[in-house]
């Protein structure tokens, strides 16, 4: 169930610009700590530095394509 969360979590980290807390909440997390402890747990990194992440590599495909 967890992996599943994380899974629409990081789709939502992707595609929107809805703040972590509101993520955290829509996939099911009442705390975001806790949101952002199994996310670490199951990523490797913070949503925050997901999403950071993911954008940069976004704007580096646009740039070299």
């Amino acid at each position: 169930m967890q992996l599943i969360r994380i899974k629409k979590a990081q789709e939502l980290l992707e595609n929107t610009n809805l703040p972590i807390n509101k993520i955290a909440k829509s996939v099911g997390y009442i705390s975001n700590s806790h949101f952002t402890s199994y996310f670490k747990k199951y990523v490797g990194v913070t949503p925050v530095e997901y999403r950071k992440t993911f954008v940069e590599n976004t704007e580096l495909r646009k740039i070299t394509t």
